[in-house]
C-alpha cells in the first residue's frame, strides 16, 4: 500500500517505518474508502475496455479516453457516472506521476458535450407572480390569527420592549 504516492527514492534508513506509515496514512485519508473503492472499480472497467482493444490503459492516450467516455454515454450511463470514470482515470494517472489524459482540451470538451447532451437539467421553480404572493400573504395572515405567538407574532412587543430598555440604558 506504500505505492500510493510516487516519491523519489529516499536514502535507506533516512525514514523509520513508523514515519513512512504515518505519511501514507495521511495520503490514504485524501479520499474516503468509498471513493477509493469506486475509483478502483472504475479503473478496472477502463482497463478491461482498453485490453479488449489491445490498448494500454496507462498511460492512456486522450483519444482513447474520449472514446471510452463516449462509449459509456452512448451505452446510457448518466453524466455523473461518466464524470466519475474520468476522475478515476485522472486519479490513477496522477498516482503514477503522469499527466492525466483528461486534462486534454479534447477530452474536456467531450465531457462538457456529454453533460450538455445527457445531463439532467435543474428543476427550477416557477417565478412568484402577484397571485402567488397574495395567496402566500393571505395564508400567513390566517395562520397568525389562528395561532397567536407562532412565527414571531407574539414576540414583536417583547422585542420592542427589550430594545427600548436597551436604548434607555445605553444613553450617557
Amino acid at each position: 500500500m506504500h505505492n500510493l504516492i510516487p516519491l523519489p527514492a529516499v536514502e535507506p534508513g533516512a525514514l523509520t517505518t513508523a514515519e513512512i506509515d504515518a505519511t501514507m496514512a495521511f495520503a490514504e485519508a485524501e479520499k474516503s474508502a468509498a471513493t477509493r473503492k469506486a475509483y478502483a472499480l472504475d479503473w478496472a472497467d477502463f482497463a478491461a475496455w482498453c485490453h479488449a482493444r489491445s490498448a494500454s490503459p496507462l498511460p492512456a492516450h486522450p483519444g482513447l479516453v474520449a472514446a471510452y467516455l463516449s462509449d459509456l454515454a452512448q451505452a446510457g450511463r448518466k453524466a455523473a457516472t461518466v464524470g466519475r470514470r474520468a476522475a478515476a482515470i485522472a486519479h490513477r494517472h496522477k498516482l503514477a506521476g503522469l499527466e492525466p489524459p483528461t486534462n486534454a482540451e479534447g477530452v474536456r470538451a467531450m465531457l462538457r458535450g456529454i453533460r450538455r447532451t445527457i445531463g439532467t437539467a435543474p428543476d427550477r421553480k416557477s417565478p412568484a407572480t402577484a397571485d402567488v404572493r397574495d395567496a402566500a400573504a393571505l395564508s400567513e395572515h390566517a395562520g397568525r390569527q389562528a395561532r397567536p405567538g407562532i412565527a414571531g407574532v407574539g414576540l414583536l412587543p417583547a422585542r420592542s420592549a427589550a430594545a427600548s430598555w436597551w436604548r434607555s440604558r445605553s444613553r450617557i
